[in-house]
C-alpha cells in the first residue's frame, strides 16, 4: 500500500555505474507525465518486512515528455545499501515530490557546474536542461573524483563536449592512474581558470560534500562573483 500523501515509482531500468553507484529509472505509475524542475529532489520509502527507512535522491534525468526519471542511488554498506542493490525491476516504492529549490538561475546565462561524486545527479539534470534551451551557450562541468572510474557517467560528458562546440567537460581525480589523461588535483583547483575574466558575467553551480562546498564559495566570492550567482547544494 501507498503512503498518504506519497505516489507509486516503479523500477523499470536499472545498472550499476561503479560497485556502489547504482543508476535506476523509475515510473510515476500514477501519472502520463512525472513534472520537476532540473535540481529538485524526491523522497523514496525503502521498505522490507519490519524494516522501513526514507531516503532523498536528487532527479539526474532532465524533465522529459513521459512519466520516467532517474536516480543515482549510493550503495551504503547498511540495510538501506543491500535493499537498493538487490532491487529488481518492477519494485515499486512510495514516492514523495519532487521538492527543493536548488536549480537554474533564470535568465539562463553562460554557467560552471562543480561536482563530486554522485552531486553530479542534480547538475546532471540542469546542465543538460540549459544545453537544450541554449545549445549555443557556454558551459563548462567540473567534476571530480579520487579515482577515474568513479567518474559516473564520464562516457555521457564526454559525448555531450563532442555535440555542443560551447561546452567543456573537465574531469579531475586525485588519485589518478599511470594511463589517465584528464584533469589531476580537487576540483576547486580548476575553478579559478574557468571563472577568470568573466566572473560578473557567469553562474556557478556546485553540488557535493559541505567541504568542498564552503571552498568554492569562498574561493569564487575573493574572485569578485557575487554572491546571487553561486548556487549550491550539500550532500
Amino acid at each position: 500500500m501507498i503512503a498518504a500523501g506519497a505516489f507509486p515509482a516503479r523500477l523499470v531500468e536499472a545498472r550499476f555505474l561503479c560497485d556502489d553507484v547504482r543508476a535506476c529509472v523509475f515510473e510515476a505509475e500514477d501519472r502520463e507525465r512525472f513534472e520537476f524542475l532540473p535540481g529538485q529532489h524526491l523522497r523514496l520509502g525503502l521498505r522490507r518486512g519490519d524494516w522501513a527507512e526514507d531516503r532523498y535522491y536528487s532527479i539526474a534525468s532532465p524533465p522529459g515528455q513521459d512519466n520516467r526519471f532517474e536516480l543515482l542511488m549510493q550503495l551504503s554498506d547498511d540495510e538501506g545499501g543491500r535493499f537498493l542493490r538487490a532491487m529488481p525491476l518492477g519494485q515499486e516504492l512510495a514516492a514523495w515530490g519532487p521538492s527543493g529549490h536548488f536549480g537554474l538561475r533564470r535568465p539562463l546565462r553562460d554557467a560552471i557546474f562543480v561536482a563530486t561524486g554522485t552531486g553530479i545527479a542534480p547538475l546532471r539534470a540542469m546542465l543538460e536542461t540549459a544545453l537544450l534551451e541554449a545549445p549555443e551557450g557556454r558551459f563548462e562541468l567540473i567534476y571530480g573524483s579520487r579515482f577515474p572510474e568513479r567518474l559516473l557517467e564520464r562516457e555521457r560528458f564526454e559525448e555531450l563536449a563532442r555535440q555542443y562546440p560551447g561546452f567543456r567537460f573537465t574531469p579531475t581525480v586525485t588519485q589518478p592512474h599511470p594511463e589517465w589523461s584528464g584533469g589531476a588535483g580537487r576540483v576547486q583547483g580548476h575553478l579559478e581558470a574557468a571563472v577568470a575574466g568573466r566572473e560578473s558575467a557567469v553562474d556557478v553551480y556546485f553540488c557535493g560534500r559541505p567541504e568542498m562546498i564552503a571552498d568554492c564559495y569562498e574561493l569564487l566570492r575573493a574572485r569578485g562573483v557575487a554572491a546571487d550567482s553561486l548556487l549550491f547544494e550539500r550532500y
